[in-house]
């Protein structure tokens, strides 16, 4: 998202108040979430209910948010535009119109002091432009002048601005007179928006050209955003982005043209943070508010169509012509800016007459185009915000967004995502468990392109589905615990699933993880509590039509359970062993999350450092370090003390600790699934010792793959084989890569994806 950090000197505060206000609650939500994960939160629970609370009441409560904005901003001498005293009285909300009123008189009063003292704006203009800004002025000097100041604050692209003035009468030109580093060009009369924007591009140098209306103000850091998304891909031929009103709801996030040419602004004031407005797409087109257009094409179209002079569906009639060409007309939700809306216009009514008019000579130019565009509908809507055809589209259903520092089955999820994206299948990621998230971080880890709907969890889920019915060809919902959920509403709301395929990714069979965990802890389970347990989770995928388990040692419970429908899909990895040679390298390495006591990590850590490092220090003269990897909030770590232990925390890049490292351990006592940690530390070329169970899971064989070990004496002997034992160490470094090679490529994972969804919409279709 876009960064209001160091811009407070060079932009006006009252034109930023909105952006900067939700920018600041992202911030302390960002704060807020890493606290929440820490070992102190755990003490501090009467604060995080109180913190929740108070979250909750925020996004509610409009009212309440100001006030939390004006303590926020409470160092501004200046007050909060657009919030006259009565709603500081707790008093009625102002509207959209009073708001533009009151913002209008604060822009005014900002260039009569300008103009007055006599300042200047200094705009830095590139001799090789890769953006040139084409502004064409009417009057409306103030909004002018706040337009311009956020260009100047624009410094990371070079830029040219051509400023093409229609006669204005007002103070625009003595303000031009105090601005230097752009292209003026006074007209002696009023040739309006249309033919002064074709004016203004005949003198561009730039690689793409900006339409900006005067009457808008870019957030800081979304030129540079534009420019990168236009640039990504030489299919990409224009960009727009949010139009946020002054009232800080949406004017819109991409925009719709129906079948009658009538448009629809994608989000009209609805809340521009809303997850439906986060994603990438390919829309009709974008307002002329905010444009960005590779120069070459607009002159090989021919620039704008002057017949729709002097405004109004030009760029609607330009994109059309555009995406008729062969090229994409993104939405990019990073690319934000403030729109006062009709400023540029003498009036509203004169606004909207013109629209109705140019309407008409759109249907009649596009006619063809036009048939084969929906009716305008609300039902409609979803269908038609993107423009992208998809060979499915996908509801994934998981814990939370994956981040691959989390382990525990949220790599293999990333890389499911990014393989169906490959697929041509739009995605929307719905985390059912833990559904806040910061935005920057939930998109570090998710392409952009798909849509994830934060801030909605367990409880709005029956709603989702409702009002998205019949929008999905599949539900992929990830481990047992949100399949019970799903299930559950199948069998209430059978409906709400009509026309979808639901595919179960097992990801691991929990149940038999609870019953190694009890056989590890000395609990007694009776052999029929183990048959229930067993059963009831595999009964959970009765409403599947796919099923998908991490390993063929899984499906075969599966299998026995009388399911046909099952695919196993492991990881997706391929060979990248670590250069370190066999004598650089030191030390014991363990990876895995260590947040939670009960956690099969933490039993793992605990018993190695407990059990087996004892017996490796009988053994060995030299210490040896053991390095853990991994979230460290669980109380039973912490309390591990020993000076041959290293706790990192979570570690983004694990390619320099595997590079050095000698030996990778695997002691776990208890888990489902496949752990992606071994396949991960045998792609990047280091040996490991693990227990019977994690081999088993692997189907790696002792002494050929990895080693083997299950008591304390044995485990630390089997290190110590390995530790000290080169041509050992390089056998299973080379076996253990081919196996890589073999079971993990990623050709071989999206071939079992391609199985399970498309093959299986053809076998879907047929069944119709």
């Amino acid at each position: 998202m876009t960064n209001t950090k160091n811009s407070n000197h060079l932009l006006s505060p009252e034109a930023y108040e909105a952006a900067f206000l939700r920018n600041r609650l992202k911030k302390v939500e960002a704060e807020l979430f890493a606290l929440q994960n820490s070992t102190f939160w755990r003490a501090t629970a009467p604060l995080r209910m109180s913190v929740d609370k108070v979250r909750c009441l925020v996004r509610e409560n409009p009212r309440l948010a100001r006030f939390l904005k004006g303590i926020l901003f409470r160092s501004r001498s200046r007050p909060v535009p657009g919030l006259p005293e009565a709603e500081r009285k707790g008093e009625s909300v102002p509207s959209l119109d009073e708001l533009k009123i009151t913002q209008k008189k604060t822009f005014e009063a900002d260039l009569k002091q300008f103009l007055e003292a006599g300042n200047r704006l200094d705009i830095k203009k590139s001799d090789a432009p890769r953006v040139s800004i084409l502004l064409v002025l009417f009057n409306q000097a103030a909004l002018t002048f706040r337009c311009l100041r956020s260009i100047a604050a624009e410094l990371n692209i070079p830029i040219e601005v051509i400023v093409i003035d229609n006669n204005s009468q007002d103070e625009t030109s003595a303000m031009i007179k105090q601005i230097s580093g752009i292209t003026y060009v006074h007209n002696r009369e009023n040739i309006n928006f249309l033919k002064a924007v074709n004016q203004a591009a005949e003198m561009a140098c730039g690689d793409h050209i900006l339409l900006l209306n005067n009457d808008a103000a870019l957030l800081p850091g979304t030129l540079a955003n534009a420019v990168f998304r236009l640039e990504n891909d030489p299919e990409n031929g224009a960009v727009g982005g949010k139009i946020i009103l002054v009232d800080g709801s949406l004017q819109e996030a991409g925009s719709i043209i129906w079948q009658d040419g009538s448009c629809l602004g994608y989000g009209r004031q609805q809340n521009p943070d809303a997850p439906q407005f986060q994603f990438l797409r390919t829309v009709d087109y974008c307002s002329g508010a905010f444009l960005l257009i590779r120069r070459n094409l607009f002159e090989e179209l021919d620039r704008f169509d002057e017949a729709y002079a002097p405004a109004y569906y030009e760029e609607s009639d330009f994109c059309m012509r555009l995406t008729k060409a062969g090229y994409r007309v993104l939405y990019d939700p990073c690319v934000e800016i403030l729109h006062y809306e009709f400023g540029s216009s003498a009036s509203t009514e004169q606004a909207l007459s013109l629209q109705r008019r140019n309407r008409k000579r759109l249907v009649e130019k596009h006619q063809e185009t036009l048939t084969k565009k929906p009716a305008a509908s609300p039902g409609e809507i979803l269908n038609a915000r993107d423009l992208t055809q998809y060979h499915g589209r996908v509801l994934f259903i998981e814990d939370r967004v994956p981040h691959d520092a989390l382990g525990s089955g949220f790599p293999r999820c990333r890389t499911i995502v990014q393989s169906l994206i490959k697929l041509g299948m739009f995605i929307t990621f719905y985390p059912l468990r833990f559904p806040k998230e910061d935005w920057d971080e939930t998109y570090e880890t998710l392409p952009r392109q798909v849509e994830v709907m934060l801030d909605h969890g367990m409880e709005s889920l029956q709603h989702f589905l409702q009002e998205r019915q019949g929008y999905y060809d599949y539900i992929l919902v990830s481990r047992p615990h949100n399949m019970e959920i799903v299930k559950y509403l199948y069998d209430k709301h059978p409906s709400l699933f009509k026309g979808m395929d639901i595919v179960y990714d097992a990801e691991a069979i929990f149940a038999l993880r609870e019953i190694r965990k009890q056989e590890v802890t000395g609990r007694f389970c009776s052999p029929r509590k183990y048959q229930k347990q067993l059963e009831d989770e595999m009964n959970l995928a009765r409403v599947a039509r796919n099923i998908i388990t991490v390993s063929p040692l899984e499906a075969k419970h599966f299998t026995r359970a009388g399911y046909n429908n099952i695919h196993v899909l492991s990881h997706s990895l391929k060979p990248k062993p670590t250069p370190a040679l066999f004598e650089e390298r030191k030390g014991l390495f363990f990876v895995g999350s260590l947040d939670h006591d009960d956690s099969p990590n933490v039993d793992s850590l605990v018993w190695f450092v407990k059990k087996v490092m004892p017996e490796l220090k009988k053994r060995c003269d030299i210490p040896i370090i053991l390095t853990a990897a991994g979230g460290a909030g669980s109380r039973q770590v912490l309390d591990l003390t020993s000076e041959e232990l290293v706790l990192t925390g979570r570690v983004e890049d694990l390619a320099p600790l595997f590079n050095f490292t000698r030996v990778f351990i695997v002691p776990t006592r208890f888990a489902a699934g496949v752990p992606h940690k071994a396949h991960e530390a045998a792609s990047h070329g280091v040996p490991m010792v693990t227990t019977s169970l994690i081999a088993e899971q692997l189907g790696w064989q002792d002494k050929k793959d990895l080693l083997i070990a299950n008591d304390p004496v044995e485990f630390a002997s089997r290190i110590l084989d390995l530790y000290e034992n080169q041509a050992l160490w390089l056998q299973l470094r080379e076996n253990a890569l081919a196996r890589i090679q073999t079971e993990c490529s990623k050709k071989k994972f999206e071939e079992e994806l391609e199985k399970i969804f498309c093959s299986s919409s053809t076998q879907h279709d047929a069944e119709e």
